[in-house]
């Protein structure tokens, strides 16, 4: 395992496997953690140098904040450097709001993003779900959900991941659960948390303009309705794909589609 230190003293504890084209992990941090994606890592370290790293307040790295997007692009983009640069990002959930800042303004270490959400409407920012009917929309439930994350954040934590991913059996919803707990700092993910609800990375996303891949699932409890032609208009050179089963659950088509970026077609002689 490697680290990077950044200004203020933190350690950024990162990991490669593999060789070939650099693809950077970035995880759900909110209330995840980079093994759950390890049939994905698995299958792309065939061919490709994968990385994964464990943001601040989380993991083996150092557990102090600032807990914010902006302070979470730079750790990203000094572990991308210290990588080598010239990454393709697979981005869960936050890790797009992360990514995609790095991405906008520095192609030469993040040149593609494929974001991967349980819904299409997870791509939007909150001013863009104001006045629908997606439960995510109402500031009652968010504030419930933030409730609960300060006094109950095992509950929290599993109400998220259950309906991010109903497939999952009462097992490894629990075993996801109690990991989740022991990876992530409590401090960390209540506070950003609380900073993701407002952030609006839509300027951004859209300076991406083809680079950008968004793979969803279709539907997602917090998102019921999917709103997936708005995700179209808002990033209107973007790719957008439902995955049948969702993303996560689909490996082998997530490494497919990475391939395509990393790997694109030769130019005909």
């Amino acid at each position: 395992m490697h680290a990077v230190e950044r200004p203020d003293g933190v350690k950024i504890r990162w990991e490669e496997r593999g060789s070939g084209p650099l693809v950077v992990i970035v995880h759900q941090i909110l209330w995840s953690y980079p093994q759950v994606y390890a049939e994905l890592i698995g299958d792309l370290t065939r061919d490709h140098r994968v990385v994964t790293y464990d943001a601040r307040g989380c993991g083996a790295s150092t557990r102090v904040g600032p807990y914010d997007a902006e302070t979470d692009a730079g750790d990203l983009l000094a572990v991308v450097e210290a990588a080598g640069g010239a990454a393709v990002a697979v981005a869960v959930g936050y890790g797009f709001n992360v990514a995609v800042r790095v991405a906008a303004v520095r192609p030469d270490a993040i040149s593609d993003v494929l974001c991967l959400q349980p819904a299409a409407a997870a791509m939007l920012p909150r001013s863009e779900l104001r006045g629908t009917d997606v439960i995510a929309a109402s500031d009652s439930v968010l504030e419930m959900l933030l409730q609960m994350m300060s006094t109950d954040p095992r509950a929290a934590i599993r109400t998220l991941l259950a309906a991010a991913n109903p497939e999952l059996d009462e097992e490894t919803l629990r075993e996801r659960v109690a990991h989740a707990r022991e990876y992530v700092s409590h401090e960390s993910t209540l506070a950003r948390t609380r900073a993701s609800m407002e952030d609006d990375t839509s300027a951004q996303a859209r300076a991406l303009g083809g680079r950008l891949r968004i793979l969803h699932g279709g539907r997602e409890q917090m998102y019921e309705g999917a709103l997936v032609s708005h995700v179209a208009e808002l990033y209107p050179e973007a790719h957008v794909e439902e995955l049948s089963g969702g993303p996560i659950s689909r490996p082998d088509l997530m490494a497919e589609r990475v391939r395509r970026v990393s790997r694109p077609p030769a130019s005909a002689p």
